[in-house]
C-alpha cells in the first residue's frame, strides 16, 4: 500500500510562490495537499484551458489531504490558480 509520500507516479511539487503550470497532455493519478496552514484556504487545479479538474477546502489547519483518482485521467494540461497555503503534491502517470 503507497502513502501520499510513497507512490510509483512521479510527483510534481507546488507551493504559493513557484510557477504552477504544464502544457500538453498529462495522466493525472493523485493529488497530496500537504498540510494548508490555515482553515478555509483554497486550492483549485483547472487544465491549461481554465476547466476545473479539482478543488481542495482546508477544514482543519495543518490536516493534510490526499485524493487519488481510480484509475489516471488524461487532462489537457494543468495549472494552479489559487493556492492558498501548505504544498501541493500532484502525481503524474
Amino acid at each position: 500500500m503507497t502513502t501520499a509520500a510513497q507512490s510509483q507516479y512521479l510527483p510534481i511539487q507546488v507551493t504559493a510562490t513557484t510557477a504552477a503550470v504544464q502544457n500538453g497532455w498529462v495522466n493525472l493519478a493523485k493529488i497530496y495537499w500537504y498540510q494548508p496552514t490555515t482553515t478555509a484556504q483554497t486550492v483549485v487545479l483547472e487544465d491549461q484551458n481554465g476547466n476545473l479538474i479539482w478543488e481542495g477546502y482546508c477544514e482543519v489547519a495543518n490536516q493534510s489531504q490526499v485524493f487519488e483518482f481510480p484509475r489516471p485521467i488524461m487532462v489537457s494540461g494543468w495549472q494552479v490558480p489559487t493556492l492558498a497555503g501548505g504544498t501541493l503534491i500532484i502525481y503524474t502517470a
